[in-house]
């Protein structure tokens, strides 16, 4: 039987995770460029804020997860880096939370 879990539903749930570095959840921080879903399979396409992510390991494990906990069982998340996450990708409603970051220019 397939699941009944939208994008919306899937980017809701993701926003119980959170980058440990910088403070904020993967939906806000950008990272998460796509998810597709088709029945009871979901692909996720994300990236990280730079390719040697100290927390690149937790983040992708806590994805899979969530996507667990929701029912999904063909689960597939592709790591990219093109295109690059950089401080623009952040959601403005929550940039001031990064104000005094190294990217306080954004």
């Amino acid at each position: 039987m397939a699941i009944q879990i939208s994008k919306e539903d899937v980017l809701e749930a993701f926003k119980d995770i959170v980058d440990p570095e910088l403070g904020l959840n993967i939906v806000d921080l950008g990272i998460i460029y796509d998810v597709n879903i088709d029945g009871n399979k979901v692909i996720i396409k994300m990236t990280f804020t730079t390719p040697k992510c100290p927390f690149s390991f937790l983040i992708f494990k806590q994805v899979r997860d969530v996507l667990k906990k929701l029912g999904f069982t063909d689960i597939k998340v592709n790591i990219v880096f093109d295109p690059p996450w950089n401080p623009s990708m952040i959601n403005p409603a929550v940039r001031n939370k990064v104000r005094s970051s190294p990217w306080a220019k954004y």
